[in-house]
Parts: C-alpha cells; sequence; structure tokens
C-alpha cells in the first residue's frame, strides 16, 4: 500500500522540479536575452543606411589592426543586441551604449539624424569616421543619459553649440582633432554646468576667443585636460598654473605661455581700474612652473573665487 503511495507522488515531485527549473531559466535567461524595442532597432538601421563604409585604409594609424565596418553586422529582424558595436541593457533591453568608432563610416550627421532618437543612450563613440561636413547639432540635448562622448577625429566641423553645456551627467568628452570652433559663452556654459567631467579634450580646436582664466571655472572633478592647439593664448600666473596642474593630473595647454598677475594700484591718483602687472614668468605645460613673486595664498584665495584679474 506504501509503496503504491509513493508511485502516485512520483508524477507530481516531477512536476514540480519541472516548474522550479522553468522559473530558474526565466528568472536568469530572460533578462538577458531581452530584445531591443523595434523602434530604437529601426533608428539603428535609418542610421546605418544614411551612411556608407569607405573601402580605403584605416582613418588613423590609432585604429590599424582595429579598423572594421561594425554596421555590416546590423541585419533587419535580428536582436539589435547582438549586432557589433551595440550594448544594450540587460533588463530593459534599450540601447545604452554605440562604439563605432574606427569603422570607415562616412556620412552627415545632422538634425534628422535617427541617432538622436537613441534616448537612453549612455556612451557614444563616433571617432575615426568621416563625418565631413556634419556639425555638432543642438540635438545631441535629446541625449541626456550620456556619460561618454567622443567625436575625436570625425570631422565634424562648424560653431559649438551651447546645447552641449546642458548634457549635464558627462564624465568624458572628447571633440578633440575636429574643424570646431568654441566661443566664449559656449565654454563658460561647459565650465559652469559640466560639473561632473573627468576629461575634457578639445585638442586642435578653435579656442582662439576664450579667455584663458575661465579655465578657472572648470569643474574641479576633471583630471584630463588637452587644450593644445587651439590658439587660446594669454597670461596666467604662474602660482595659478601649478595649483591648476595640482588639480588636473594631466594638462596639456602649451599655448598659455606667459604669466601676469595684476595687483592692486597704489594711491597714486590713477584709477581704480588701472592695472599694474608684477614680474612675468613664463609657463609651460612640459615644463614645471618657476618661481614667482605671486603670494601662494593670494593665488589659492583667486583660484577659490575663480576669479583673476586679467590683463592680455
Amino acid at each position: 500500500m506504501e509503496r503504491f503511495a509513493w508511485h502516485n507522488q512520483v508524477p507530481g515531485l516531477f512536476f514540480l522540479f519541472f516548474v522550479f527549473l522553468f522559473g530558474y531559466f526565466q528568472l536568469n535567461f530572460s533578462s538577458s536575452f531581452h530584445l531591443c524595442p523595434p523602434e530604437q532597432s529601426s533608428a539603428l538601421l535609418q542610421f546605418k543606411n544614411s551612411t556608407y563604409v569607405r573601402n580605403d585604409r584605416a582613418r588613423s594609424s590609432f585604429c590599424l589592426g582595429i579598423s572594421y565596418p561594425k554596421t555590416i553586422s546590423w541585419k533587419e529582424g535580428t536582436d539589435c543586441c547582438s549586432w557589433d558595436g551595440v550594448t544594450c541593457d540587460n533588463v530593459t533591453g534599450n540601447v545604452i551604449g554605440l562604439d563605432l568608432h574606427c569603422s570607415k563610416l562616412e556620412g552627415t550627421i545632422d538634425d534628422t539624424s535617427t541617432l538622436f532618437h537613441l534616448s537612453h543612450l549612455q556612451s557614444l563613440n563616433l571617432a575615426f569616421n568621416y563625418f565631413s561636413g556634419s556639425q555638432i547639432s543642438p540635438e545631441f540635448l535629446r541625449l541626456k543619459e550620456l556619460t561618454y562622448l567622443n567625436l575625436c577625429l570625425s570631422e565634424f566641423r562648424g560653431l559649438l553649440p551651447q546645447e552641449i553645456s546642458h548634457m549635464s551627467k558627462l564624465t568624458y568628452l572628447d571633440l578633440s582633432n575636429c574643424f570646431i570652433k568654441i566661443e566664449q559663452k559656449s565654454f563658460d556654459l561647459i565650465a559652469s554646468n559640466l560639473t561632473k567631467l573627468s576629461v575634457l579634450n578639445l585638442r586642435l580646436t578653435d579656442m582662439s576667443l576664450i579667455e584663458p582664466f575661465s579655465l578657472l571655472n572648470l569643474s574641479s572633478t576633471i583630471t584630463v585636460l588637452d587644450l593644445s592647439g587651439t590658439g587660446m593664448r594669454g597670461v596666467m600666473s604662474t602660482e595659478f598654473s601649478r595649483l591648476f596642474k595640482t588639480r588636473t593630473k594631466q594638462l596639456s595647454a602649451p599655448e598659455l605661455t606667459q604669466a601676469r598677475l595684476s595687483k592692486e594700484p597704489r594711491n597714486t591718483g590713477q584709477s581704480k581700474n588701472s592695472q599694474y602687472t608684477k614680474k612675468l614668468t613664463w609657463f609651460s605645460s612640459t615644463k614645471e612652473p618657476t618661481s614667482t613673486d605671486v603670494k601662494p595664498a593670494r593665488a589659492k584665495a583667486l583660484l577659490n573665487k575663480k576669479m583673476v584679474d586679467y590683463k592680455r
């Protein structure tokens, strides 16, 4: 009788076992293989169709050995989360990363680009491609979740839009080696709004209109700053340079060469706006600053206030 009862329980135990296995696999694997939303897949395919792949050599020596057209793997009817260069959120399937550097892409990215439909993007790397004639569109502002943006050597040109300064989550911004002109207002907004930046690379952009002391307003979170080849020229105190270099692990701005600080006018009957400059010293980012008669306490106070009496 007991043996008969045991045999009656076996099917039920097997059923419970399979229910457990089914639930386990659903819990652990369903999110991992979540298909990306169809509208995001469509946006990527439309972007692919707006570009074409060049068959010539790599865009840069940096791309040698790693350059290949990633968009070739993008096929309609397949999960975009499996495409080269695309990263999706494990839970929602939303596209959160797009890495197309060294992909030999040529085309134009304008205000109508479907790239800007990918509102969940956290990382976008378009470096070392051929987007000649493209301007950095104000539509980048729609990518509010971006923490990483790299457009290095991708042939963007024109004025940098002020809207870039509203991408407040950015920690990495590389616009280097592009034909971009940065105006004072745009730089001031970047300095005041992008408070999470760790890396800022503006190498070989046009910053000839930027006051050097605007650098004082940059976020204290910046550890890497490259302003070489920007045409940014002016005067800067040696003590300030030392403090700024201490705050940034890598400072590349060799055009900022001459150091000058004004001091308070004496009671000589001259206007309070008259400027008196102290001893000139020279600063190059490739050398350790030389000694100066600027008092460290005074320089620190100026740095903390983020204000320096500037004279070109």
